[in-house]
């Protein structure tokens, strides 16, 4: 029986040091530039100096099995020259076997030693993967599309490991909401050839001039012929409608003066003709000495949806706080014309200023309710001094009904310039049908040497009254499965949804075998193999209200059993802050079974040069975790 190797990515320093172009240091390379090869290819390879010698370079080349046996590849041992004057050996090459046993991926390694010549370096390894043919793959496609109406693309398959034969897939498309009228249909026989592993189906989407919600179709690859795990997939395609006037929305970030200020500006959806935007520049708290207040127009270009303005700021030699001044703009193309955002200048003369800066940097914050802002509290630079702040919410049409009230005081240290823990304050989901609130977090300094002695953040509360689904990504352990509701954090009038109240529809890719029940738990096989999976999407409607609809997507991942983690410790051996000779870095590897079958004969197949100690571990019962096995010690080239 073939052992069960985990692969444990290792995380390996080095330390930074520059290469003399001129040293004769040699190495080995593939002339494929890749490390791996299926089973059956040859690997071919060449051992290098990175710039000539005056004598030539002897060179013993010896093959080592690692997980391999002679069945895998032909062995190797030989002796190479490097001519005075030239770069390489030539190519070398390596035969390996085809076996027809289904088995994991192994690797063999080769040791190179000069024994004659002068090299910087006199010893290289090169570990090689020969990547197992034979056993079934499985079908996987990992994207779904999302085009503007008139374009096209390519539906992609992708198989899980290559295979020694031809499999023969049909792909054909099937109607969502989108019918023929809105693409063109696919009907395609295609071969994946022997070792490949990959497939791309070009389609194309129809352009009309019909107003309409988004569309969807399907692209189904079904296996007619040869060996896989599972013999269809399905690749979800949603049609943009762009005949649909859009909405604008803008937003702008802090900029220090002298800087430009930059409006962004999106529209909802793309539209079927250009959009002409003009944004004019007024003041706030900043003058027009503060910035160009000169209008500009731009031109978002039919199918796009987004375009930037930028305005010129001052940098005007002033102590002053900070400042805001607001941009304006209009368009007979977009349904909600005006549009303003606010563009905040901070100053660069003086004492700096204190802000409360929400994460996404848009003083004007607009946040969902039963979501929450996160605020750093920060200057536009560091003091010598502690700066004291007393910070709290202050009511405006929202109240303490719809958020949690803050109050705190908070010291940014001396030589800092934030405090070090942001600012959270969770809005409240409620069941009221209402429109857009707000209040304010003020903030007060009380002790430091700063411009300002106040700040105010203004934040906006969206309702969240109609039916709202939100996306799902779903964990499972291989050969345990999962059951997870997807409607458990959905809501509906600002409850959580009952699923009495609406009608669940879902368009999944059937073929992987997970379910989803009329209650809405979602069900993952034992089954399904390791991978991710974009499974679709579902759409919940209110019984009482049809055209009160959200959609959203779910995502499937497939996790080892096998759980691994490592802790490093870098030990310093002379203690001068520095990388050199004698320093140690230690990894710790922690391995635990979080499945629900031993796991036995567990080794690391590693595929860095490196000295990991201990093992193999005879077996893991399930929850079993084992820190002590496997060990590393290594020690980074000096600089």
């Amino acid at each position: 029986m073939k052992k069960n190797y985990l692969k444990l990515l290792l995380l390996l320093l080095f330390a930074l040091g520059s290469r003399n172009a001129s040293a004769q240091i040699f190495y080995l390379s593939s002339a494929s530039g890749s490390y791996s090869l299926i089973e059956g290819d040859s690997y071919v390879f060449s051992a290098n100096l990175y710039s000539v010698s005056a004598t030539p370079v002897v060179i013993d080349i010896v093959s080592v099995y690692n997980e391999t046996n002679s069945a895998d590849f032909a062995p190797f041992a030989a002796t190479v020259t490097i001519p005075a004057g030239q770069l390489s050996t030539g190519l070398l090459t390596i035969v390996t076997g085809d076996d027809g046993d289904i088995e994991q991926n192994e690797s063999f390694s080769l040791n190179a030693t000069v024994t004659s010549g002068s090299t910087q370096n006199n010893e290289v390894s090169q570990y090689v993967t020969i990547i197992d043919n034979d056993a079934p793959p499985t079908l996987h496609q990992y994207l779904s599309a999302n085009l503007i109406e008139g374009t096209g693309s390519s539906a992609y398959l992708n198989l899980s490991n290559p295979f020694h034969s031809d499999i023969a897939v049909t792909v054909n498309s099937a109607d969502g909401t989108a019918t023929l009228a809105d693409y063109t249909p696919v009907n395609w026989n295609y071969i994946i050839p022997a070792g490949q592993t990959s497939l791309a189906v070009p389609y194309m989407t129809t352009i009309d001039n019909t107003p309409e919600s988004d569309e969807t179709f399907t692209i189904t690859f079904t296996v007619t012929s040869g060996n896989t795990a599972n013999n269809s997939a399905v690749y979800p395609v949603t049609i943009i409608d762009d005949d649909t006037v859009p909405s604008l929305s803008l937003a702008s970030y802090q900029t220090t003066e002298g800087y430009d200020a930059t409006v962004y500006a999106n529209l909802s959806n793309p539209f079927n003709s250009p959009i002409t935007i003009t944004l004019t520049p007024s003041a706030g708290t900043a003058g027009t000495g503060d910035f160009t207040a000169t209008p500009q127009t731009k031109v978002i270009p039919a199918g796009q949806t987004y375009t930037s303005f930028s305005i010129d700021t001052t940098d005007d030699g002033i102590d002053e706080p900070v400042e805001q001044f607001t941009a304006t703009a209009v368009s007979a193309g977009i349904s909600n014309s005006p549009v303003t955002t606010n563009c905040t200048i901070i100053d660069n003369d003086g004492l700096p200023d204190f802000v409360l800066d929400a994460y996404s940097g848009n003083k004007q914050e607009m946040i969902i309710e039963g979501g929450g802002i996160h605020i750093m509290a920060a200057m536009t630079a560091p003091i010598a001094t502690p700066v004291v702040v007393n910070i709290t919410t202050v009511p405006g049409t929202a109240t303490a009904a719809d958020y949690a009230p803050y109050t705190a005081t908070l010291t940014i240290p001396p030589g800092q310039q934030s405090f070090s823990e942001d600012i959270y304050i969770p809005m409240f989901l409620d069941t009221l049908e209402e429109g857009l609130e707000n209040f304010t977090v003020h903030a007060e300094i009380t002790s430091g040497n700063v411009y300002n002695t106040s700040f105010d953040l203004p934040v906006t509360i969206i309702d969240d009254y109609n039916v709202n689904a939100h996306n799902d990504d779903v964990y499972s352990i291989a050969n345990v499965g999962n059951t997870v509701s997807l409607l458990a954090n959905d809501t509906l009038h600002g409850l959580p949804l009952n699923v009495a109240d609406v009608t669940l529809t879902t368009s999944f890719d059937s073929s992987l075998g997970i379910t989803v029940d009329a209650n809405g738990f979602l069900t993952v096989p034992s089954t399904l193999a390791m991978g991710y999976y974009q499974l679709g999407s579902y759409t919940v409607c209110e019984n009482a209200n049809p055209a009160n609809c959200s959609t959203t997507s779910v995502n499937v991942q497939v996790i080892s059993p096998m759980g691994s983690t490592y802790t490093v410790t870098y030990s310093d051996y002379n203690g001068d802050g520095f990388t050199s000779v004698g320093d140690l870095i230690s990894y710790a590897f922690t391995l635990t079974n979080n499945g629900n079958l031993p796991i036995t004969n567990i080794d690391i197949q590693n595929s860095f040069q490196i000295n990991i100690e201990g093992g193999p571990i005879a077996s893991l019962a399930p929850g079993e975790t084992d820190s002590t096995t496997f060990l590393c010690n290594t020690y980074p080239h000096a600089r």
